[in-house]
């Protein structure tokens, strides 16, 4: 990589982290709607990721959709909260167990049925972009 398109890549990322704000992840878990159409950044791993047509937030094409677990600042490795993050696109290298950081706008709570049958409610994030 040149050091002009390393310079170019990290104000790409200067860009990024002071046009989206670091969110509270207890705050947005308590109450997603309320961060509805903001522009946030959060980190998390991959534990769930697939890809498919159209997605839940409108978005149509290719989708990739995934849940991360973001941790709890301060908290022990269980104290984390899932996040549901759909992306408009192919997220190529983005897999299971993998750390990401993802800008996008809050889009309120996915609401779903797990694999025992309860009720799940999450908050939901459309990504605009993710880093990996």
């Amino acid at each position: 990589m040149t050091a002009e398109a390393i310079a170019a890549a990290t104000a790409t990322i200067v860009a990024l982290d002071t046009t989206y704000s670091e969110v509270n992840i207890l705050e947005l878990a308590k109450a997603p709607d309320r961060f509805r159409g903001q522009q946030l950044k959060i980190t998390g791993e991959v534990f769930t990721i697939s890809e498919g047509e159209s997605g839940m937030f409108g978005l149509g094409g290719t989708v990739t959709r995934m849940q991360i677990w973001v941790q709890v600042p301060g908290g022990s490795a269980f104290d984390r909260e899932a996040v549901v993050v759909e992306f408009a696109g192919v997220l190529d290298g983005v897999v299971k167990g993998i750390a990401v950081i993802v800008y996008g706008k809050g889009a309120g709570a996915f609401e779903g049925t797990n694999a025992l049958g309860a009720t799940i409610r999450q908050p939901a994030i459309n990504a605009e972009y993710v880093r990996h």
